[in-house]
């Protein structure tokens, strides 16, 4: 029952196609459903309560903004129409909005960074190393900003203001920096090396795949010229057992040696295939043993 529950929800999410599962596409988009399930389940029922809640506080603009995310990240999630590359960016977006409006609505004490760091993992997941050192950059400015805005600008609600100082705020962000660094470039260090593996591997399985074609190949042409020296040697060889028992100037002379002169033509074309074909199967297998 699961396991149907499951496969229907995956052809939803994902669609038809079924990438090679020795790629590190495969991986993302097995993650990509992992998430995309409970978001499907833990983030419908955390808008309900939610909503509740802000209903309760009349909270409003914090209501349309948490009902706007939901239906995007819905869409996101059952939209196979859009490439798998611009729903991660979007999802990755999403993620990085929750995070500042809950620095925003919820100050220190809330779950905002926590939100920023599932940014940044989710981005070296999803898109990479290089994408993960840019997401801690932008992790690192939004602290910046929002401590300007809370200390010396006054731009978020007065209520908040009593929780922040410059000291407190600048601890927090540059701890919260810190343990990002410690974790997301690392992971991102390591799945970069495990997809250079990955592609190596697959080079390696191809290559040794077309060495073990030319191989069959030249196998079957090692066959085929076998059979067609032993048709050529009666016609290479008996052309000169009929001229000798010919006079000098008979007229089929001439046609038996043309005779006797294309068969050999032929034979020469025979032996340059195997000639040909035995140092390419050589090539192949040297270059298999130097990629190994």
């Amino acid at each position: 029952m699961l396991a149907t529950i499951y496969s229907k929800l995956k052809i939803l999410i994902l669609g038809d196609e079924k990438p090679d599962a020795s790629s590190i596409q495969f991986w993302r988009e097995q993650v990509f459903l992992v998430i995309s399930i409970g978001v499907l389940i833990f983030g419908t029922l955390s808008y309900i309560f939610s909503s509740m809640a802000c209903f309760h506080e009349k909270l409003l603009f914090i209501w349309i903004f948490d009902s706007i995310i939901y239906l995007f990240a819905m869409m996101l999630v059952f939209n196979t129409r859009i490439s798998f590359k611009k729903r991660v960016y979007a999802d990755l977006f999403i993620l990085y909005l929750i995070s500042v409006m809950m620095l925003i609505t919820m100050g220190k004490h809330g779950a905002g960074h926590l939100w920023l760091f599932a940014f940044s993992a989710m981005t070296t997941i999803m898109v990479g190393l290089r994408a993960a050192t840019l997401s801690i950059v932008i992790n690192f400015f939004t602290l910046l900003i929002m401590g300007i805005s809370i200390v010396y600008l006054d731009l978020l609600p007065s209520s908040l203001l009593t929780e922040y100082n410059v000291i407190s705020w600048t601890a927090i962000s540059f701890i919260f920096i810190l343990l990002n660094v410690i974790i997301t470039l690392p992971t991102g260090m390591i799945l970069k090396g495990l997809a250079e593996e990955i592609n190596q591997k697959n080079q390696l399985q191809q290559q040794l795949y077309h060495a073990q074609k030319m191989e069959a190949i030249g196998t079957l042409a090692g066959g085929v010229a076998h059979d067609l020296n032993n048709v050529l040697s009666a016609q290479i060889g008996y052309p000169d057992l009929i001229l000798l028992d010919l006079p000098n100037n008979s007229p089929l002379r001439e046609p038996i040696l043309k005779i006797q002169e294309s068969g050999q033509k032929a034979a020469a074309i025979v032996q340059d295939l195997l000639t040909m074909v035995g140092q390419s199967l050589s090539q192949h297998r040297i270059n298999v043993l130097k990629n190994h």
